[in-house]
């Protein structure tokens, strides 16, 4: 049975609770373990996840600091089940000061996240090319692309798994760079606490099935905590092709 509003944020104030509280310095526990399983650290690195977290994806297209309808009217927003955005993708470094991460859609090249407290990471400059047939959801027609990254990951936890993100992408045509269009990409977590309930929103989260909704009747407290990043994102405007 779906959820009332009241229900969903009252258990997602439980998840966000146990997930704040599975990971420390001595060790995995609870949740965190559960998620990630005995994949092991090789070279240093590790997944994020290991088996792939259920998320809302939100996109909003713009330009500027122009996005029509933010909050309320995204030109995308679906269930992504570990398919554009894999939560396993994702390689956290030595002690979790870092992160290797994708960009939410496609499979292109990894940037560094920087740990900035608690559970936040952010990249500095980040800038990757790549090319589409123009069946990639950010919408652009074919051709060859810089996107520059601006972005709020938050994990529960330093180290810990995925709990939400805002990520704002300028594009820039190549070899000439010139601006293109943005968009702006918000995902929170759908998953109960062992990754192995499907949702606990919703009876039916496959993309097409459902909407995701991004309102505080859902996301509770974090609601004000996602849209703070996204509108700051929104308001810096686009960045230059170097990412800065």
């Amino acid at each position: 049975m779906t959820d009332t509003p009241f229900e969903y944020a009252s258990r997602r104030t439980v998840l966000r609770s146990i997930g704040a509280g599975a990971t420390g310095a001595a060790g995995i526990t609870g949740t965190a373990s559960a998620k990630r399983g005995n994949g092991g650290n090789k070279g240093g690195k590790r997944p994020l996840e290991e088996t792939s977290s259920l998320v809302a994806a939100l996109n909003y297209r713009g330009t500027g600091t122009t996005f029509e309808g933010f909050a309320d009217d995204p030109a995308d927003a679906n269930f992504d089940p570990g398919q554009e955005f894999d939560t396993t993708n994702p390689e956290v470094v030595g002690d979790g000061r870092l992160i290797h991460y994708q960009l939410p859609f496609g499979t292109h090249k990894p940037y560094v996240l920087h740990h900035e407290g608690d559970g936040r990471y952010t990249p500095r400059g980040a800038v990757t090319n790549f090319e589409t047939d123009g069946s990639a959801p950010p919408g652009l027609p074919p051709g060859r692309y810089r996107a520059t990254v601006r972005e709020e990951v938050n994990l529960y936890e330093k180290e810990g798994y995925f709990d939400w993100s805002a990520t704002r992408v300028d594009f820039f045509d190549r070899p000439g760079m010139e601006y293109v269009t943005s968009t702006l990409i918000i995902l929170w977590d759908e998953d109960a606490e062992e990754n192995d309930d499907p949702s606990v929103r919703t009876d039916d989260p496959t993309p097409g099935k459902d909407t995701p909704e991004f309102s505080e009747d859902i996301l509770g407290d974090v609601y004000e905590e996602i849209k703070t990043a996204a509108e700051e994102l929104i308001d810096a405007g686009v960045s230059t092709p170097g990412g800065t």
